[in-house]
């Protein structure tokens, strides 16, 4: 049986919240954000409060993780509902919590925190809002392959000889964006490698809308020089710092 509920007092005059709305701004996937939410008893008798913490993009219903939580001022308990019980005249200090998740989308990161007690009428709402920003970086030079079904940068190089070859890399978002810069490298596959490949600076911040260009040097292996093999696939990644966005691109070096 449902609890009674005091026909006389409302929940949202008992209490005083500090914000009525969040807005988390725009970031990348996979970043955390905290905002402080003050919640104070502003009566004498002691309440116990609900709060239920909901993101309202249909897109993330099933989500596996938590988009907007919230969790005690002293630890690290994040959860999409809490139970708090607050003493007459006290107050308590939460942190609503932001995990940005990795998908596009066409509207905002739209959530709600709902505030109800059992034994009172009434509530209060706060809106949360949000943006996710997926930048997109790209090579200039890449071209589309229909035999590998991708974007692929050509790179040719002087049999035998080793080389330094300048790769430019377009940021085309609003936001300046930092990648540490790498060459996969397969552990479970038995080398035939053509090429040794590196790459100059390791780690790259491309302003907005503008390019900026590493440089990748080449060199041919000596045990390879007289292969039949001509010509290889080295896959470049970036990974944003702070952040679970990873680029890659795919390079095609060939010998002439």
């Amino acid at each position: 049986m449902e609890p009674p509920r005091n026909q006389q007092q409302n929940i949202g005059e008992m209490i005083q919240v500090s914000k009525s709305s969040l807005d988390f701004g725009t970031h990348f996937p996979g970043k955390i954000f905290e905002e402080d939410l003050e919640i104070v008893n502003v009566t004498k008798q002691s309440i116990v409060l609900e709060l239920f913490v909901n993101c309202l993009n249909a897109e993330l219903q099933n989500s596996q993780e938590y988009i907007y939580s919230v969790r005690s001022n002293n630890c690290y308990d994040f959860s999409e509902r809490r139970v708090l019980t607050l003493e007459g005249e006290s107050t308590v200090l939460l942190k609503v919590a932001l995990k940005v998740p990795g998908i596009r989308l066409k509207n905002q990161l739209q959530g709600q925190i709902k505030i109800i007690s059992e034994n009172f009428l009434g509530g209060s709402t706060i809106d949360l809002s949000s943006s996710v920003l997926i930048p997109r970086v790209f090579c200039p030079k890449q071209l589309y392959s229909q035999a590998m079904k991708c974007n692929i940068i050509n790179m040719a190089v002087l049999k035998g000889k080793s080389q330094n070859l300048k790769l430019p890399l377009r940021n085309d978002s609003e936001s300046p964006i930092t990648l540490e810069l790498g060459f996969y490298k397969p552990t479970s596959v038995v080398s035939d490698d053509l090429f040794e490949v590196s790459i100059s600076p390791k780690v790259l911040t491309i302003p907005p809308k503008s390019n900026a260009s590493v440089t990748i040097s080449v060199k041919q292996l000596a045990t390879m020089i007289g292969s039949k093999k001509t010509s290889e696939i080295k896959i470049l990644y970036g990974k944003t710092l702070d952040s679970s966005l990873t680029y890659s691109f795919a390079m095609k070096i060939e010998t002439f």
